[in-house]
């Protein structure tokens, strides 16, 4: 839990006040703020609890502050105190706080959250989004009031999503335990997506861009899960996201699921039907990472996607031994999606997709 890697210059100052007072005194008022409101988490009057939640989501976005809280074991008192509360917001913001942890923590607080039964949460969390959104894909909203419970219940619904995204692709062992329970969350899934393109209900453009998001990231890791997606009408979310206002980040994730449709299940062994696939997913994530610019969401995403479909271009279906000998038009493609990028390529993702398209216009 919360291991960080410190010099040891840092550490004689870490366990020497006198050595460096001034942080030890900015220890001391970090913590002096932190127990009380850790305190107020185990309250049983909802506006303590409901205010100590919001404020340690606050300042867990500081690096130092978010250490001393996973210090002071705030994980744990969020699970047993929070996640059950019968107040709908402290719940939605306790697993968001849950979210943004292990964002900015990683594996460590995946691992914590999966050896303390967080799975159970989440199941019990799931079934209960899935009643809600049946309710209201049956009857819609009915009054004005009842829009911001609906938001709540997109908000909660992205934070609860999220977080098995990032549980499942940490590790085999907690990729195994969930993928054997996937076919009511895919079910769940794909239900939501295809009534957010009919328009009813229309969900959050965040909680959209998750659901996309699961799907994409388990395409990547798991064959038998895109084999589940090939009966679901793609055609008609590709419609959508052409048509409406839909984020740059919807469309690079849902290129990589369509990429992972062709090369897993269409698997075109006709050259030029395939470059064909792969000009017009390198055309549309070229335009949505434009769009999107380099700080966007799915900017990574899409870098990663190009260098996967170069790879995949490289290889001769007919003749694995042999490179493929690609077309003047996908060339030209490839060298232009290059020259765009070549001004990022400070970023890792994509100068790992430059390295891939030079590789492509050197066969």
């Amino acid at each position: 839990m919360g291991k960080h890697k410190r010099n040891k210059r840092n550490q004689k100052a870490r366990h020497d006040p006198v050595a460096n007072p001034e942080s030890s005194s900015k220890a001391e008022d970090g913590k002096s703020k932190i127990l009380p409101l850790i305190t107020k988490l185990k309250s049983s009057v909802p506006n303590d609890k409901s205010m100590a939640i919001g404020v340690i989501n606050v300042l867990a976005e500081d690096k130092r502050m978010r250490e001393m809280l996973l210090t002071e074991d705030v994980i744990t008192v969020v699970m047993e105190h929070c996640l059950n509360d019968s107040n709908d917001e402290i719940v939605v913001e306790s697993f968001g706080l849950l979210r943004n942890l292990v964002i900015e923590e990683g594996y460590d607080v995946i691992r914590f959250l999966w050896e303390n039964n967080i799975w159970t949460a989440l199941e019990s969390s799931l079934e209960k989004i899935n009643t809600s959104f049946k309710y209201l894909i049956e009857n819609g909203v009915a009054k004005e009031k009842d829009k911001s419970k609906v938001q709540l219940l997109f908000d909660f619904s992205e934070n609860i999503f999220a977080l098995v995204i990032m549980l499942i692709t940490s590790a085999e062992d907690i990729f195994d335990a969930i993928f054997g329970k996937i076919d009511s969350i895919l079910e769940f899934i794909l239900l939501l997506i295809d009534s957010h393109v009919e328009g009813k209900p229309k969900i959050s453009t965040g909680l959209f861009n998750t659901l996309l998001e699961f799907i994409y990231q388990l395409s990547t890791e798991s064959v038998p899960f895109v084999e589940k997606l090939q009966n679901f009408n793609w055609e008609k979310v590709s419609s959508f996201l052409a048509n409406n206002e839909s984020t740059p980040t919807s469309r690079i994730y849902y290129n990589g699921i369509y990429f992972s449709l062709v090369e897993i299940i269409l698997q075109p062994t006709d050259q030029l039907k395939k470059e064909e696939l792969m000009r017009e997913i390198l055309t549309n994530l070229s335009k949505a990472i434009k769009e999107g610019g380099e700080e966007a969401v799915g900017f990574d995403v899409g870098c990663d996607i190009i260098a996967t479909i170069c790879e995949y271009l490289a290889t001769n279906e007919s003749n694995p031994d042999e490179p493929a000998k690609l077309t003047n038009e996908t060339l030209q493609l490839i060298e232009q999606i290059g020259n765009g990028l070549a001004e990022k390529s400070e970023d890792e993702s994509a100068a790992s997709a430059l390295n891939n398209l030079q590789v492509v216009l050197e066969i």
